[in-house]
């Protein structure tokens, strides 16, 4: 039997005695099997067995316990690591954390949301995985609810908290991955005395301690020291060729990985993310 097919069925059993109504349990069933079609569009639309307004009543206005849910989800993440190091004991991958930001697109009316949705966006989801070899493990999310509350670098810092220290052991150091909206000294800082490497992205305008911004750089690979930081870092850029004009993305770290490893390493970033999305759907009251 495929690997992937056995994780996933035990995740299935393990999850379903979470719910204890039998109508909630029905719904997160075809919940779950529209996940796990493979299609990359797991919208309640797709549903035959429940109606769309059945599975949005569910996840929007159904009192089950999430917290129960995360937990179970974390201990199935701790487990399969844990399986996948004993089989490889001398050839242990290095653990990746993956820290973005990504958003639920919002249609209708939610009191309970009034502070934390922004009218065109929607939700909006700082989230957590690891990724080990070939495996991509969703570990943890927390919501941001915009300008006033905590930003997105201290949300992802939380989430970081809850990882526990028994996965960050190894011969290998884990390695965290972030987008651009956690490009903050303060955020950097945190993640290097955790014991992590980091790799950032960076807008084009940051400052370098010598007055220059990163977009004046002419080599990939430079040792640099940005502004607020005392670690010089290797800078990089790609670019990306998303619309009709392609799009200079640059990315910074600890490490001294090179100017071609480093834009390798961004570059397949977006494909990452896509562990975020393929979940995602329309939040409807």
């Amino acid at each position: 039997m495929n690997p992937k097919g056995q994780r996933s069925r035990r995740l299935y059993s393990d999850i379903l005695p979470c719910f204890f109504r039998k109508q909630h349990r029905e719904s997160f069933e075809v919940f779950l099997d529209l996940l796990l079609d493979g299609s990359g569009r797991p919208l309640p639309e797709r549903a035959t067995v429940k109606s769309p307004s059945a599975l949005s009543r569910f996840l929007s206005h159904a009192g089950w316990n999430t917290r129960q849910l995360c937990q179970v989800t974390r201990q199935h993440a701790r487990e399969t690591l844990q399986d996948l190091w004993r089989q490889q004991p001398h050839q242990r991958p290095r653990l990746e954390l993956l820290v973005g930001l990504t958003h639920l697109e919002k249609t209708g009316k939610f009191s309970e949301l009034a502070d934390g949705v922004h009218t065109y966006h929607g939700v909006h989801l700082v989230v957590l995985s690891l990724r080990c070899g070939e495996l991509r493990l969703p570990w943890a999310f927390q919501v941001w609810r915009g300008k006033g509350t905590p930003s997105p670098a201290q949300l992802a810092l939380k989430l970081l908290r809850t990882v526990p220290a028994t996965l960050l052991k190894g011969k290998r150091r884990p390695r965290l991955h972030a987008d651009g909206g956690f490009e903050r000294a303060e955020f950097i800082r945190s993640v290097l005395n955790r014991g992590l490497d980091i790799v950032v992205g960076v807008r084009c305008t940051w400052k370098l301690e010598d007055g220059r911004q990163v977009r004046h750089l002419m080599v990939r690979g430079s040792l640099l020291r940005p502004t607020g930081l005392d670690q010089v870092m290797c800078i990089s850029w790609v670019w990306l060729h998303r619309n009709k004009a392609p799009e200079q993305r640059f990315v910074r770290s600890n490490l001294d990985l090179g100017g071609k490893y480093l834009a390798r390493v961004k570059k397949r970033r977006p494909a990452d993310r896509s562990l975020f999305q393929d979940g995602e759907g329309t939040l409807r009251p």
